[in-house]
Protein backbone atom coordinates (compact mmCIF):
# COMPACT_ATOMS: atom_id res chain seq x y z
CA UNK A 1 0.00 0.00 0.00
CA UNK A 2 2.87 2.63 0.73
CA UNK A 3 4.56 1.60 -2.11
CA UNK A 4 1.97 2.69 -4.31
CA UNK A 5 0.80 5.74 -2.44
CA UNK A 6 4.68 6.92 -2.97
CA UNK A 7 4.03 5.55 -6.61
CA UNK A 8 1.66 7.77 -6.98
CA UNK A 9 2.31 10.83 -5.23
CA UNK A 10 6.27 10.37 -7.14
CA UNK A 11 3.94 9.89 -10.33
CA UNK A 12 2.10 12.92 -9.72
CA UNK A 13 5.66 15.16 -8.82
CA UNK A 14 6.41 14.29 -12.56
CA UNK A 15 3.34 15.59 -14.13
CA UNK A 16 3.25 18.92 -12.05
CA UNK A 17 7.45 19.47 -13.04
CA UNK A 18 6.70 18.64 -16.52
CA UNK A 19 3.78 21.92 -17.13
CA UNK A 20 5.21 25.06 -18.80
CA UNK A 21 6.00 27.73 -16.04
CA UNK A 22 3.87 30.27 -18.01
CA UNK A 23 1.05 27.81 -17.42
CA UNK A 24 1.26 28.45 -13.84
CA UNK A 25 1.64 32.12 -13.59
CA UNK A 26 -1.20 32.66 -15.22
CA UNK A 27 -3.40 31.10 -13.01
CA UNK A 28 -2.25 33.72 -10.77
CA UNK A 29 -4.76 36.46 -11.55
CA UNK A 30 -3.44 38.52 -14.15
CA UNK A 31 -4.47 42.77 -14.33
CA UNK A 32 -6.00 44.05 -17.19
CA UNK A 33 -8.05 47.66 -17.93
CA UNK A 34 -11.24 47.14 -18.37
CA UNK A 35 -13.46 49.30 -20.31
CA UNK A 36 -14.15 52.12 -17.96
CA UNK A 37 -10.28 52.30 -17.29
CA UNK A 38 -10.59 50.62 -14.46
CA UNK A 39 -7.46 48.18 -12.93
CA UNK A 40 -9.46 44.76 -12.74
CA UNK A 41 -7.66 40.81 -11.67
CA UNK A 42 -9.10 38.09 -14.28
CA UNK A 43 -9.91 35.10 -11.36
CA UNK A 44 -10.44 32.69 -13.77
CA UNK A 45 -7.89 30.31 -15.43
CA UNK A 46 -6.01 32.66 -18.23
CA UNK A 47 -4.34 30.76 -21.01
CA UNK A 48 -1.29 32.26 -22.39
CA UNK A 49 -1.03 32.56 -26.24
CA UNK A 50 1.45 30.73 -28.07
CA UNK A 51 2.52 30.00 -31.98
CA UNK A 52 0.53 27.06 -32.44
CA UNK A 53 -2.91 28.36 -30.83
CA UNK A 54 -5.10 28.79 -33.98
CA UNK A 55 -8.10 28.18 -32.18
CA UNK A 56 -9.53 30.39 -28.66
CA UNK A 57 -12.92 28.91 -27.36
CA UNK A 58 -14.06 31.11 -24.51
CA UNK A 59 -12.08 32.39 -21.69
CA UNK A 60 -9.76 34.73 -21.19
CA UNK A 61 -6.01 34.81 -23.38
CA UNK A 62 -2.70 36.28 -22.25
CA UNK A 63 0.08 37.34 -24.82
CA UNK A 64 3.07 37.51 -22.57
CA UNK A 65 5.94 37.74 -25.23
CA UNK A 66 6.80 38.67 -28.77
CA UNK A 67 3.99 35.75 -30.21
CA UNK A 68 3.50 35.14 -34.20
CA UNK A 69 0.95 33.15 -34.81
CA UNK A 70 1.44 32.42 -38.89
CA UNK A 71 -1.85 30.20 -38.56
CA UNK A 72 -5.63 31.74 -39.17
CA UNK A 73 -7.01 31.96 -35.71
CA UNK A 74 -10.64 31.14 -35.09
CA UNK A 75 -12.58 32.74 -32.41
CA UNK A 76 -15.42 29.94 -30.99
CA UNK A 77 -17.58 31.66 -28.18
CA UNK A 78 -16.44 34.59 -26.21
CA UNK A 79 -13.10 35.34 -25.91
CA UNK A 80 -11.42 38.01 -23.60
CA UNK A 81 -7.40 38.55 -25.06
CA UNK A 82 -4.93 40.36 -22.69
CA UNK A 83 -2.20 42.66 -23.88
CA UNK A 84 0.58 42.19 -21.59
CA UNK A 85 2.28 45.17 -21.07
CA UNK A 86 5.62 45.28 -23.93
CA UNK A 87 4.60 42.34 -25.73
CA UNK A 88 3.20 41.79 -29.48
CA UNK A 89 0.78 39.52 -30.90
CA UNK A 90 1.63 39.54 -35.03
CA UNK A 91 -1.24 37.77 -36.34
CA UNK A 92 0.01 37.20 -39.63
CA UNK A 93 -3.15 35.45 -41.32
CA UNK A 94 -6.49 36.56 -39.53
CA UNK A 95 -8.71 36.39 -36.54
CA UNK A 96 -12.02 34.97 -37.56
CA UNK A 97 -14.61 36.05 -35.37
CA UNK A 98 -17.99 34.07 -36.77
CA UNK A 99 -21.15 34.88 -36.16
CA UNK A 100 -22.07 34.09 -32.11
CA UNK A 101 -18.66 34.62 -31.30
CA UNK A 102 -17.29 37.65 -29.60
CA UNK A 103 -13.65 39.02 -29.00
CA UNK A 104 -12.82 41.93 -26.76
CA UNK A 105 -9.01 43.09 -26.50
CA UNK A 106 -7.82 44.49 -23.05
CA UNK A 107 -4.19 46.18 -22.25
CA UNK A 108 -2.46 45.98 -18.82
CA UNK A 109 -2.24 49.81 -18.51
CA UNK A 110 -2.36 52.40 -19.99
CA UNK A 111 1.54 53.62 -20.49
CA UNK A 112 3.01 54.56 -23.78
CA UNK A 113 4.87 50.65 -23.07
CA UNK A 114 0.81 48.82 -23.50
CA UNK A 115 0.63 45.58 -25.58
CA UNK A 116 0.26 45.56 -29.15
CA UNK A 117 -1.65 43.36 -31.81
CA UNK A 118 -0.66 43.83 -35.67
CA UNK A 119 -3.51 41.30 -37.42
CA UNK A 120 -2.32 41.99 -40.85
CA UNK A 121 -4.09 39.23 -42.85
CA UNK A 122 -1.18 38.73 -45.46
CA UNK A 123 -0.34 35.21 -44.59
CA UNK A 124 -0.44 33.46 -47.78
CA UNK A 125 -3.24 31.30 -46.70
CA UNK A 126 -4.96 34.40 -46.22
CA UNK A 127 -8.05 35.07 -49.08
CA UNK A 128 -8.89 38.34 -50.67
CA UNK A 129 -11.81 39.84 -48.66
CA UNK A 130 -11.10 38.22 -45.96
CA UNK A 131 -11.05 40.99 -42.95
CA UNK A 132 -7.68 40.84 -40.77
CA UNK A 133 -10.37 41.04 -37.29
CA UNK A 134 -13.70 39.36 -38.12
CA UNK A 135 -15.21 37.88 -41.18
CA UNK A 136 -13.85 36.00 -43.89
CA UNK A 137 -14.54 35.54 -47.83
CA UNK A 138 -17.05 33.34 -47.22
CA UNK A 139 -18.88 35.14 -45.18
CA UNK A 140 -19.53 38.89 -44.25
CA UNK A 141 -21.35 38.74 -41.41
CA UNK A 142 -19.23 38.14 -38.23
CA UNK A 143 -19.22 38.33 -34.34
CA UNK A 144 -18.44 41.38 -31.48
CA UNK A 145 -15.15 42.97 -31.93
CA UNK A 146 -14.09 45.35 -28.99
CA UNK A 147 -10.94 47.05 -28.65
CA UNK A 148 -10.80 48.20 -24.73
CA UNK A 149 -7.16 49.08 -25.00
CA UNK A 150 -4.05 48.12 -26.53
CA UNK A 151 -2.07 49.19 -29.39
CA UNK A 152 -3.95 47.70 -32.76
CA UNK A 153 -2.99 49.51 -35.58
CA UNK A 154 -5.45 49.83 -38.82
CA UNK A 155 -2.35 48.10 -41.73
Amino acid sequence: MRRRLFAALMALALLVSLLPVSALAADEGVTYIDENGDEQTVTETVTPVTADDSVWTSGWYLVEGEVTVADRITVSGDVNLILADGFTLDAQAVINVPTGSSITIFAQSTGDDMGALRASGQNSGTQNGDAAIGGNHESVNFGAITINGGKVPSI
